[in-house]
């Protein structure tokens, strides 16, 4: 009862939304100025373009202890299951796009196959501006294959000399360390660093069965005791703006390093002791950008090099219970394996070493001051080899993963924007061309099986937006969009996935409807979505090892809203909904024979319906000019769904994720010198709750950071 009441509060008190909200937490000591993005278009006009996107300021939450993924909670459409506690895998539902169908981009340079290094869920809130989130139809400049949404992280671009420095201190042994600042040298040389570091022991407690020596089992409440995570980022900058041959020119080298504790299998049914897997990556990225180089023309072109080296160790024999015990057989000796690891038969010292270089060129030609043509391509290589000694004695002396996995990928596309003249109309179209050539292996009957493919794709959309009014404005867009294979989905992980070298690529007809209402206090969104996908690659739940491969057509039906409404001066509510209804619409293999049992049914373990709100009171000039005083309460809702097909079994004794209603309040207090305080509070009841394939995440948890921030104007 008090879920369905928190839900018709959402849905009928407008208890709104943070999709494009300013404000959440205490604002930083300095607003950041308006920037400009995709050449000369303003974060206004970014939010009059046809398509449909969420800008989320960031700059409001620099005094939390929030992470990116905790950002992209907020807004609506979005769903974020996670794989376990700090730093553990994500998967992300927008508008009806989950997994792979969603690509991640850094100031509009694609992180796909860059490791684990470089996610939002260990990316400091500090170093981003803001975070743009594509629903539907993406704008050219992005030159991605995405099927229907996309996450862009841009960066903090100060025109000015700062430093930032916080830490923080959290429940389950959690600490984070930033520092960034930026330095000019002269009007027009600069140089700026910025550096993480990332520890969560994450020992919070589950409720597992223990067996016991008599082979009894008993249901416990235990710590996790093998999931320690930590990494380091480290980036220095240095860079050329304002010059007459370019605005920006900079190069950018950077080193992360992570390890991770493996703690159990994919749905968590065996823990694991020993297992662990270490990543390094070392990037180096040229920008180049520069407005009018040719007559109405500007040029943006990056380039970038990533290795990424990985260790992937599997070697103990033992197995584990979830108390941190080894099993023990009734003599009380320990249970040992003949051969093999924890995860696998063969056991693994895997040491993979992967090549990534991405190139991106972006031409816009001004037609006129209403329109203009955008061109652009993204051309990305991928190489992974490896070798693992321990695997390769146990395949008679064959090194399977010496074996080359190679992947080209190119994407281009040329698209027409502008508004037409003395209306209030706007609109957009663009063609794109995808193009893959896949080499790969995978192992049958421990016979290694090599495969090439290529594919290309056509993909193409079209949008238009209509200002009814100062504070209406309607949107509608159609996209027949489609998704070429990743390597993790045709080569697999060499960790829980394994390789399908032959996976087809996914495509999709999209169609967006949105209506934007703002009054200045009020701030409304209404937005309705279409999905039509063939060929899904889709990862079945499985209790070791899962396989990606097109195993369905997927039709997707949502409603999306969200609501920010400023009550009294200090006052502000937040909240939005979400409803996405994805139903199978092929026939599913039940060997031998086809049927049509799962036909029309629900997509189990995907979220369907879920809401988020928040009460925000903010008092600025307290004791003192300058200082500020801000604290919040937020609540976030998800309906129960199955983690299975709902035809197979009782349906009341069948495996599902339960209705989940969780509250997180915090308080924080800023100095007008640069100092902050700020204590924080997460799942406030302790609520055991679960998420992907049913994962038991941390209970409640408690935060403090402080930070510290001085700014000073580029005189020079």
């Amino acid at each position: 009862m008090k879920s369905l009441l928190f839900l018709l509060l959402i849905l009928v008190s407008a208890y709104g939304g943070f999709a494009q909200t300013d404000s959440i937490r205490l604002d930083s000591t300095r607003v950041l100025n308006a920037v400009t993005v995709k050449g000369n278009i303003s974060v206004k006009a970014l939010r009059q373009q046809p398509f449909n996107i969420a800008l989320i300021n960031a700059a409001p939450y620099y005094n939390s202890n929030i992470s990116g993924i905790d950002l992209l909670r907020q807004a609506s459409g979005i769903k974020i299951k996670q794989n376990g506690g700090f730093g553990s895998g994500n998967d992300f539902f927008i508008n009806g796009s989950s997994g792979k169908q969603v690509k991640f981009f850094i100031d509009g340079l694609p992180q796909d196959n860059l490791g684990e290094t470089q996610t939002l869920n260990i990316y400091p809130v500090e170093q981003i501006e803001r975070l743009e989130v594509y629903k539907g139809v993406l704008p050219v400049e992005l030159g991605s294959d995405a099927l229907g949404a996309a996450i862009n992280i841009v960066t903090r671009k100060e025109r000015e000399d700062y430093i930032n420095a916080s830490y923080s201190i959290a429940s389950f042994n959690t600490h984070k360390l930033n520092i960034l600042g930026k330095k000019y040298i002269n009007t027009h040389l600069f140089t700026s660093l910025q550096a993480n570091f990332n520890y969560a022991a994450n020992e919070y407690r589950v409720q597992a069965e223990v067996i016991k020596p008599n082979g009894q089992a008993d249901t416990m409440n235990v710590p996790l005791f093998h999931d320690l995570f930590k990494n380091y980022n480290v980036q220095v900058q240095v860079g050329y703006t304002g010059k007459p041959f370019a605005d920006q020119l900079s190069l950018t080298l950077l080193q992360t390093g992570t390890y991770d504790q493996l703690q159990h299998s994919l749905m968590m049914l065996q823990p694991y002791g020993h297992v662990y897997r270490n990543e390094r990556l070392q990037t180096a990225i040229l920008r180049y950008q520069k407005d009018n180089l040719l007559p109405k023309t500007g040029i943006t072109a990056m380039f970038s090099y990533n290795r990424v080296k990985s260790l992937l160790m599997d070697t103990s024999r033992y197995s584990f219970l979830w108390n941190g015990e080894v099993a023990r057989d009734l003599n009380g000796q320990p249970q040992r394996k003949l051969s093999g690891g924890e995860l696998s038969s063969s056991g693994h010292e895997l040491y993979t070493y992967t090549d990534v270089a991405n190139s991106k060129l972006t031409a816009v030609y001004k037609l006129n001051g209403q329109a203009k043509l955008v061109f652009s391509n993204t051309f990305q290589w991928y190489r992974r080899t490896g070798r693992d000694p321990v695997a390769q004695k146990f395949y008679g002396g064959i090194d399977y993963y010496r074996t080359p996995s190679q992947m080209l990928k190119n994407v281009s596309g040329i698209g027409l924007e502008g508004s037409f003249k003395e209306t209030r109309w706007r609109y957009l179209a663009s063609i794109k061309n995808y193009f893959t050539s896949v080499k790969g292996f995978e192992l049958v009957d421990l016979n290694r099986k090599t495969t090439k493919k290529t594919l290309t794709r056509l993909a193409w959309n079209a949008g238009l937006g209509y200002q009814y009014n100062e504070r209406l404005l309607l949107k509608l867009s159609y996209e027949h969009a489609a998704r070429l294979p990743e390597p993790e989905e045709a080569f697999g992980d060499f960790t829980y996935v394994t390789p399908n070298p032959n996976i087809d690529a996914e495509r999709s007809e999209n169609i967006n409807l949105t209506a934007m209402y703002n009054t200045g206090r009020q701030e409304t969104e209404l937005s309705g979505f279409y999905r039509d996908v063939k060929n899904l690659i889709y990862l079945p739940p499985s209790q070791f090892f899962s396989r990606y491969d097109n195993l369905l057509n997927v039709r997707v039906i949502g409603l999306e809203g969200s609501v920010k409404y400023r009550l009294w001066k200090n006052i502000t509510v937040n909240g939005n909904f979400t409803y996405q209804d994805l139903r199978n619409r092929s026939n599913i293999s039940n060997r031998p024979i086809d049927n049509g049992r799962y036909k029309n049914s629900r997509m189990p373990n995907v979220p369907y319906l879920f809401a988020n709100g928040s009460l925000i009171y903010t008092a600025r000039n307290i004791f003192k000019d300058g200082n500020s005083l801000q604290v919040w309460y937020n609540g976030n809702y998800t309906h129960e769904y199955f983690l299975y097909w709902a035809e197979d079994g009782d349906r009341n004794l069948k495996n599902k994720l339960p209705t989940q209603l969780l509250h997180g309040a915090g308080i924080s207090y800023s100095w007008y010198e640069g100092l902050s305080l700020a204590f924080e509070t997460t799942n406030l009841t302790d609520t055991r709750t679960y998420d992907n394939f049913k994962v038991q995440l941390p209970g409640r948890s408690f935060s403090f950071k402080i930070r510290f921030y001085q700014t000073q104007k580029n005189k020079k």
